[in-house]
């Protein structure tokens, strides 16, 4: 099992938990994404509709990146996804610098910036070394232990998913008090 093998399954992991996270987080914040949206120029319907569309997207892509190894079409998914979310930070701080962006709904404070732009386009970077690398991710499925990696990378990413959410929750807190 080689080392880019690896790499590239904890790569699509991380991706795969960040996408299922992002879209549980837009749902259960539906309000304030669409408020977002609607600070990006989308009218009160349209930004309503896209909060559906786009939490419904991540959860679908990152559950299928979750449940499948390498399949290129999925890859792909999570490629065009990362790529339209960079799109719309760079727009988003050329039109509306320091808008709430919502991207993991109230869990987050973050704002589109210029580290927003940086770390969506790290995303982006990311899912396409995931995409053009499926060759290695396939020689680690084939080993057999594929599976279990994408696992337990897959829980470890959400772990620390959670403990963010558990410290930026905590951080609320403590500001409105």
């Amino acid at each position: 099992m080689s080392g880019a093998g690896v790499t590239i399954l904890a790569l699509k992991s991380f991706l795969g938990v960040l996408l299922v996270a992002a879209g549980s987080a837009k749902l259960a914040d539906r309000g304030g994404f669409a408020l977002t949206l609607t600070g990006l120029g989308l009218g009160g319907r349209a930004s309503r509709l896209a909060t559906w569309v786009v939490s419904i997207a991540e959860l679908t892509v990152g559950s299928a990146s979750l449940s499948a190894i390498s399949p290129s079409i999925v890859n792909l998914a999570v490629l065009v996804l990362m790529l339209l979310f960079s799109c719309v930070s760079v727009v988003a701080v050329l039109r509306s610098p320091d808008l709430s962006c919502r991207c993991f709904g109230s869990l987050t404070a973050s704002r589109f910036n210029g580290i927003a732009v940086i770390r969506s386009l790290s995303l982006s970077a990311m899912a396409a070394v995931v995409l053009w690398g499926f060759r290695a991710t396939r020689e680690v499925a084939s080993s057999g232990a594929g599976t279990t990696l994408l696992t337990i990378f897959a829980a470890l990413v959400f772990a620390v998913i959670c403990f963010q959410a558990t410290t930026s929750l905590e951080t609320v807190r403590r500001s409105s008090s």
